[in-house]
């Protein structure tokens, strides 16, 4: 506004609203508004500076309505984010305590798989212990029975021999 240039000020900020209309600035379109509504003023054109005043506050409105869904898009992605995470993590906990429950199935199995194996051993070694013993009991009582056939028999050869001897004795 040098030298009280304001129509030139005015028809430059025209052409720059002109020019940046396709650029997609609006930032800077509201600040030709701005320095258009503040040439009218100076000029006396109220309503022109009005109307301009008005374009400004308009844009304000909108750029800081988009700046604020701006910034609620980036809370909302912010909170996904962090939901993820948090959702990651419970199953990152629960992939830790499944694999620990497949860990202590598997430990139990094991175990049990053992117990059974030497419950089997024990078992068969027990069967096989009474089997050896059934049969040397069978021996034995083989072997009994035929001493004692064979303490009968000299038995009844010492009665006889006894016999003989005492009746030898009366007779001598």
């Amino acid at each position: 506004f040098q030298q009280g240039q304001y129509e030139k000020a005015i028809e430059m900020a025209r052409e720059g609203i002109r020019q940046l209309g396709t650029q997609n600035s609006p930032d800077y379109v509201r600040d030709f508004h701005e320095l258009i509504s503040d040439a009218y003023t100076q000029l006396g054109q109220t309503d022109s500076a009005l109307l301009h005043l008005q374009t400004t506050q308009i844009m304000n409105d909108s750029l800081f309505k988009a700046e604020r869904e701006l910034a609620i898009q980036q809370m909302e992605v912010d909170y996904a984010g962090r939901q993820k995470e948090t959702e990651n993590q419970l199953l990152k906990s629960e992939l830790a305590l499944i694999q620990q429950q497949v860990a202590n199935w598997t430990n139990i199995s094991i175990g049990l798989f053992a117990a059974l194996f030497f419950a089997f051993g024990w078992g068969f070694t027990l069967y096989r212990n009474n089997i050896v013993k059934k049969r040397m009991n069978d021996q034995l009582e083989t072997k009994v029975a035929e001493q004692t056939s064979d303490l009968r028999e000299a038995n009844k050869q010492l009665t006889q021999v006894n016999y003989e001897l005492k009746t030898l004795n009366y007779v001598a």
